[in-house]
């Protein structure tokens, strides 16, 4: 049995609003995208502030709290939502410990969504003008890589499609909050990299975040894609493997530096060839913060890693501006 407040506590913690009635929460399905394609319109879903337990009626998604966090925030699995909990919340641990037994005879059982239907970003909107300077980036650019925009809250909205192009969900993420949550829950993100879908050949410069790849097409630089994160999983790599011309361009903080650090070990391991952004000495976090010259001199000045320790030669460079059509 959890404390009094702890269920609470988590529901505010993921932003799930609900009434209470007794030692019941009534509110709308967290999971109903993600069950049925469609929200919850009419709140089906409640969870006992006891015991965590929560079932939705309509969708049928049931569950005890550690794997309710875990879904909701794809967080891969219920260890994970264990830490997580341990991390942000001071709950009663028996009680999770307990759950987490629980959890595992039934977490997988859960039946996943099938197919993703592109009529499901209609109902959001083209990014503001006001939204795009903020991130600077241009509003055609939003439009090239599907990016759209959620008024009621703010929030961008970032489509997930594999290498074909095929949507796999969305990631949504919020204007002036580091809220990130992956619609529907579980969406394989790992398996894929954004911006693939758009890019043909030649120079493929990995970055975290999908806005920074936005961020470079508007200075008019391709090429760019994202891992949704620092962590590139092995899927990606594969995926990298089909350019010659691998940069890694991580963010220029401590953990984009050691995911960095990570990833060249990794890379090397399997005798990938690629090259490490320059960031020089300017203050920025990542490539979103920089103007085009910036870039530009950032990637001529790219480290080779593999062979040999030594920069791109002018004349390498020169020909891949030369083949993306880039003016220094």
């Amino acid at each position: 049995m959890f404390n009094e407040g702890d269920v609470e506590r988590v529901l505010e913690r993921l932003q799930i609003e609900g009434i209470r009635h007794g030692d019941n929460i009534t509110a709308s399905c967290p999971m109903h995208m993600f069950m049925k394609g469609v929200e919850d319109g009419n709140p089906s879903w409640g969870i006992h502030v006891r015991t965590g337990a929560h079932n939705c009626f309509s969708c049928g998604y049931k569950g005890n709290l550690l794997s309710l966090v875990a879904d909701y925030l794809d967080l891969g699995g219920l260890d994970e939502a264990k830490t997580w909990l341990y991390q942000n919340l001071e709950v009663d641990w028996e009680s999770v410990s307990k759950q987490l037994e629980e959890a595992r005879q039934t977490y997988y059982t859960v039946p996943r969504l099938v197919s993703m239907s592109e009529g499901r970003l209609g109902v959001f909107e083209d990014v503001p003008e006001w939204a795009a300077r903020d991130k600077s980036v241009t509003v055609e650019a939003c439009n090239y890589f599907g990016v759209r925009w959620r008024p009621t809250d703010s929030t961008w909205i970032i489509p997930i499609r594999s290498e074909s192009g095929a949507l796999l969900g969305w990631q949504e993420k919020g204007h002036l909050t580091r809220k990130f949550f992956n619609r529907p829950p579980r969406v394989t993100k790992s398996k894929t990299l954004f911006g693939l879908h758009k890019w043909t050949e030649g120079m493929m410069i990995i970055v975290e975040s999908p806005l920074d790849v936005v961020h470079m097409y508007s200075l008019g630089i391709s090429g760019g894609v994202a891992s949704y994160g620092a962590i590139v999983s092995t899927d990606q790599i594969k995926l990298l493997r089909k350019s010659d011309r691998i940069i890694l361009a991580l963010d220029n903080d401590d953990t984009g530096k050691t995911a960095s650090d990570a990833l060249s070990h990794q890379l090397r391991k399997e005798g990938i060839e690629f090259w490490t952004f320059n960031y020089g000495d300017k203050n920025v976090k990542d490539i979103g913060e920089m103007d085009r010259v910036g870039i530009l001199e950032g990637l001529t000045n790219s480290t080779h890693c593999v062979l040999n320790s030594h920069t791109l030669t002018k004349s390498q460079m020169r020909r891949i501006h030369i083949e993306k059509g880039y003016k220094l």
